[in-house]
C-alpha cells in the first residue's frame, strides 16, 4: 500500500506534514501532539520505532530499522530476505536504486485491527523512500517475502513513473510481484470493475468490515491485471510502461491535455497498443480463459 498523510492538509498541520516527509518522525509526532493529536497510525508507529529502535545498513542504498526487543527471530534471516528481494526486483525492472530505501518494522502496539495502515505501506519521502512493515511479518518467511516485494515494487513504480501512475496500476504491479495469485483472483471476473471505479474500491478503509469483501475483490482484480500485463510482455515491458507514464515531455502530454486521458492510458497505448479500458476488458477475458 502506498500512503499519503492527507489528514494533515490544514494550515496548522503543515509543519507536521513537512517534518513527516523529511522523516523527522519524532519531531512530527510531538508537534502533532501539541496541536491536539491527529489520527495517524503511520506517524505514531514510525516515531515509536525511531525512538526505541536502531538501524542496520545492508547496502549503500538499503537500510533496515527495527526495535530489537520486538524481533525475536533471527535478524540475519530477516535482513537476508529483504536484501535478496529488493536486489532481485531492481534487476527485474531495471531499477538503478538512485533513491535510498529505509525499511522500518512498526512496533507491535499498532497491529490491532482498529489501526489503519497496520499491514505495511510505502511513503515517498525527501531524504529516502520509506517502507514500513508490520512486526508480525518478521516471524513468517512467506509473509515477509510477500510484503517486502509488494512495498518495494511501489517504490520502483513511483520512481520509474515519477509519481504519475494511477492507483490501480501501482497496486496491480505490487500484487503481481508478490508471487502466485491467491484463489480469489479466479473469481475476480464476477465483480469486475472499470478503471473509474476500481481506484475508489482499492482505497477503502480496511477497518470497515462492511466493505472488506469488495476490497479483497478489488485487490484480486488488479493483481490479475498486473499478471496479465506481465504475461503479454514480461517485466521489462512493464518497466517501459512505467517510464512512458513518467515521460514529462510536452509531446507526450498532448494526449492528456487534448483528450483528457490519464498518463496511464497514454502509457498503455504507447507500450501495449491498448487503451486503459481495452486492457481491463482483455484482462477479464484472459482471467476467464485461465480459469
Amino acid at each position: 500500500m502506498a500512503v499519503f498523510l492527507t489528514l494533515l492538509d490544514g494550515p496548522m498541520w503543515r509543519v507536521v506534514r513537512k517534518l513527516y516527509y523529511e522523516d523527522k518522525v519524532v519531531e512530527a509526532f510531538r508537534e502533532a501532539e501539541d496541536l491536539g493529536g491527529q489520527e495517524s497510525n503511520h506517524l505514531f508507529a514510525e516515531a515509536e520505532t525511531r525512538e526505541r529502535g536502531e538501524q542496520v545498513q545492508l547496502l549503500p542504498w538499503l537500510t533496515v530499522e527495527f526495535i530489537r526487543d520486538e524481533l525475536k527471530g533471527s535478524l540475519a534471516d530477516i535482513t537476508e530476505i529483504i536484501e535478496t528481494e529488493c536486489v532481485d526486483l531492481s534487476r527485474r525492472f531495471d531499477w538503478d536504486n538512485r533513491e535510498r530505501t529505509l525499511v522500518t518494522f512498526m512496533p507491535a502496539i499498532v497491529e490491532g485491527p482498529w489501526m489503519p495502515g497496520r499491514w505495511g505501506y510505502f511513503v515517498d519521502k525527501a531524504p529516502y523512500d520509506k517502507i514500513c512493515l508490520r512486526r508480525g511479518s518478521a516471524f513468517d518467511r512467506q509473509d515477509l517475502t510477500r510484503s517486502i516485494r509488494h512495498e518495494f515494487m511501489h517504490q520502483i513504480t513511483t520512481n520509474l513513473a515519477h509519481g504519475h501512475e494511477t492507483r490501480w496500476l501501482t497496486e496491480a504491479l505490487s500484487g503481481y510481484v508478490e508471487g502466485p495469485l491467491s484463489t480469489r483472483w479466479r473469481g475476480a471476473s464476477a465483480q469486475w470493475l472499470g478503471p473509474d471505479l476500481i481506484n475508489a474500491a482499492i482505497t477503502s478503509d480496511a477497518r470497515d468490515e462492511t466493505r472488506i469483501d469488495s476490497l479483497i475483490a478489488a485487490y484480486a482484480q488488479v493483481a490479475a491485471i498486473g499478471r496479465f500485463l506481465a504475461h503479454y510482455g514480461g517485466d521489462r515491458r512493464i518497466a517501459d510502461l512505467l517510464r512512458s507514464v513518467g515521460d514529462e515531455s510536452m509531446s507526450h502530454g498532448l494526449g492528456e491535455q487534448v483528450f483528457g486521458r490519464t498518463r496511464t492510458d497514454s502509457g498503455l497505448r504507447e507500450t501495449y497498443g491498448m487503451t486503459e479500458r481495452q486492457v481491463f476488458d482483455c484482462a477479464r477475458d484472459w482471467v476467464l480463459t485461465a480459469s
